[in-house]
C-alpha cells in the first residue's frame, strides 16, 4: 500500500538559490533552441514567466488590432505580433504587439530595444494585475513613450503616457477609454488615425 508523505511546513525555495537569467544568457538559450514556441515563455525580472494561453476574447481583440494597425502603419514603422523586446534589468518580454522603428531586417541578430519601440500593446484578461503592474513599470522605467492596456475585464481601453524612471517608474498619465469612445492613434507625437473602442471588444 502507497502512503502520501506527509507535507512538509515549508516547501519555498529561497530566492538566492534560485538562478536568475540574464537577457544575454536568455537569448542565448532561444537562439540555441532551448526553448520552444510551445513553450510560451519571457523573460521577467530574470525570471521565466509563462505566458497565459489565449482564449478567444484575446484572440478576436488580437487580430482586430492588427488589422488595424497593419491599415495605418507607414514606413519607417512596422508591427511585431508576441515577439520579443529587450529592456533594461533583464527583461525581454513580448508584448501582444509592438510598433518598432524598421526595417525588420534590423532584428535580424538582435531583438528591438527600448529606442526602437514607440508603441506597446498587451490585450489583458487573466494577466491584468501583470499588465499593470511589472509590466507597466519596466515599459516607464526604460521610457517606452506610449503603452495600451486593452482591459477585457473592464472593457476599456487604458491609454499610458508620459513615462518616468527613477525609482518609482510609472506612467504620469493614464486615460480609460471606455466601450463609446474613440481616441488618437499616435505614433513618434504624429497622429496618423483613430481607434474606437467598440471595434476592439468582442
Amino acid at each position: 500500500m502507497l502512503v502520501a508523505a506527509p507535507p512538509h511546513e515549508n516547501r519555498s525555495i529561497p530566492l538566492e538559490r534560485i538562478h536568475r537569467f540574464t537577457a544575454t544568457e536568455y537569448i542565448r538559450l532561444t537562439e540555441a533552441g532551448a526553448f520552444t514556441p510551445d513553450d510560451r515563455i519571457e523573460l521577467l525580472d530574470g525570471y521565466l514567466v509563462h505566458k497565459m494561453p489565449q482564449n478567444e476574447p484575446h484572440a478576436f481583440a488580437t487580430a482586430t488590432l492588427i488589422r488595424l494597425l497593419m491599415a495605418l502603419l507607414v514606413p519607417p514603422w512596422e508591427l511585431r505580433v508576441q515577439a520579443p523586446i529587450y529592456l533594461s534589468g533583464d527583461n525581454v518580454p513580448e508584448p501582444d504587439l509592438a510598433v518598432v522603428k524598421g526595417p525588420m531586417r534590423r532584428f535580424l541578430k538582435h531583438p528591438p530595444t527600448a529606442v526602437d519601440v514607440a508603441l506597446l500593446i498587451e490585450v489583458s484578461h487573466t494577466t491584468l494585475e501583470q499588465d499593470r503592474g511589472i509590466k507597466q513599470e519596466m515599459y516607464a522605467r526604460d521610457r517606452i513613450p506610449e503603452y495600451w492596456i486593452v482591459n477585457l475585464i473592464d472593457r476599456v481601453v487604458e491609454v499610458y503616457t508620459q513615462p518616468k524612471g527613477g525609482r518609482t517608474p510609472g506612467y504620469r498619465k493614464m486615460i480609460p477609454y471606455d466601450a463609446g469612445a474613440s481616441f488618437p492613434l499616435r505614433i513618434d507625437g504624429v497622429e496618423i488615425g483613430v481607434v474606437s473602442v467598440s471595434d476592439l471588444l468582442p
